[in-house]
């Protein structure tokens, strides 16, 4: 059967919690995962012994009752200071206070947990196209249309998300708030990513955009063919541009561009490029700023060190 894994949110830093589902018990780091667990930089979530379990450096949390399912059947979960929310496959979603046990949400098998917004609402994502405002008790509050898997959490922990129409929202939890018609710019807006310094990034297949965290168009490229497959979108932290992988694929193998979109521009430059055999399903390709460098690699072995100040 095939199994939903969905990015872990995290509304905020957690705070210590029980190891039993009823107490405090910190710890200094976390402990070694299940095989097949969701592992992030923050620590881990998966099913152990029969239980939900949750680690992160501050935090151990399990469930009250029990998972017969493998550790990779907790397919998402969204984690504040004070509760946790957590879908395991075949059974729905659960939410619960930290400390404290979990309780199932009748009717929202079919939902996965994004983030808990500023506002104080667990965010969903439902299989009919919907962002789903839930209490944290889980009653409904509110629900908004939203373009299929277009959608991130932005610094704050709220939630920005594509309209049917390409419209950029974000909401809270407790209302949409609209920021740019982002279908003006890239015509087939398909993604939406959160990047670090808050700016906001749409992708489609052919264009991309970055906006600022109010709406404004920042910067915006074409793909330099049909078909543009965008990796590792990163924003300089001094602001000078973002960098980022067009990897475009040919009938053997393909080549990563390696390009910088600076504030202003409406077409990249290339930094680089660079033949990659695509091989594997774990093919890939990264970058980091590392002050005004850019770090290059790659799934091939291949590593460069771009200077972007040039």
């Amino acid at each position: 059967m095939g199994r939903l894994r969905r990015t872990i949110a995290i509304a905020s830093t957690l705070a210590a919690s029980a190891c039993t589902g009823s107490g405090a018990q910190p710890h200094t780091a976390p402990e070694r995962p299940p095989v097949g667990a969701v592992v992030e930089p923050w620590g881990w979530i998966g099913i152990r012994g029969g239980h939900v379990e949750l680690r992160d450096h501050d935090t151990s949390w399990a469930s009250a009752g029990v998972f017969h399912r493998p550790p990779e059947w907790v397919s998402s979960a969204a984690v504040s200071r004070s509760h946790i929310a957590f879908a395991v496959e075949g059974r729905g979603l659960f939410v619960a206070t930290i400390p404290g046990s979990e309780q199932h949400i009748a009717g929202a098998t079919a939902e996965h947990p994004v983030t808990w917004a500023p506002a104080g609402d667990l965010l969903t994502l439902d299989r009919g196209g919907h962002v789903v405002a839930r209490s944290a008790t889980g009653s409904v509050l509110r629900r908004w249309r939203v373009k299929g898997g277009a959608e991130a959490v932005d610094r704050s922990g709220g939630l920005l998300y594509l309209n049917r129409s390409g419209e950029l929202m974000r909401t809270d939890g407790e209302r949409a708030l609209p920021l740019a018609d982002a279908a003006r710019v890239v015509g087939d807006a398909r993604t939406v990513e959160a990047l670090a310094d808050g700016s906001i990034a749409v992708l489609g297949t052919s264009s991309l955009a970055i906006f600022s965290p109010t709406g404004v168009l920042t910067a915006s490229a074409g793909a330099q063919s049909r078909t543009m497959n965008v990796q590792a979108l990163r924003a300089a932290p001094d602001g000078r541009g973002y960098a980022y992988v067009s990897t475009l694929r040919g009938v053997k193998g393909g080549v990563d561009r390696i390009e910088l979109l600076v504030p202003g521009a409406r077409a990249p430059r290339t930094l680089a490029t660079v033949r990659v055999s695509l091989e594997g399903c774990g093919w890939g390709s990264d970058v980091r700023w590392h002050g005004s460098w850019v770090r290059y690699r790659n799934a091939d072995g291949k590593r460069l060190a771009l200077d972007a100040s040039a």
